[in-house]
């Protein structure tokens, strides 16, 4: 999470906030969490790994919390995203 991101940078959390919406346009726990979603996407699609270890994985206690941001970036479900990759 974020106080990981600190104590790797080394920067105060003002400091990594400028920093990060200057480069990303986005707040540490925006950036934190689109990457962790990535990760997630990616562990969806490419492995038979279940939903919830892949939540748990990602940082994410609850599986729910976890699907409706899943959803809310990509467009579709985590199961909707496995059901089209297992297709092609």
């Amino acid at each position: 999470g974020v106080p990981a991101l600190e104590r790797l940078t080394y920067y105060s959390r003002p400091q990594l906030c400028r920093i990060i919406k200057k480069c990303y346009g986005l707040t540490p726990l925006e950036y934190v969490t689109n990457i962790r979603l990535n990760f997630a996407y990616n562990f969806i699609k490419y492995s038979g790994m279940d939903y919830e270890i892949v939540a748990e994985h990602g940082g994410y206690q609850s599986t729910n919390y976890f699907y409706k941001l899943f959803t809310k970036k990509f467009g579709i479900t985590p199961s909707k995203l496995r059901k089209e990759s297992l297709k092609k």
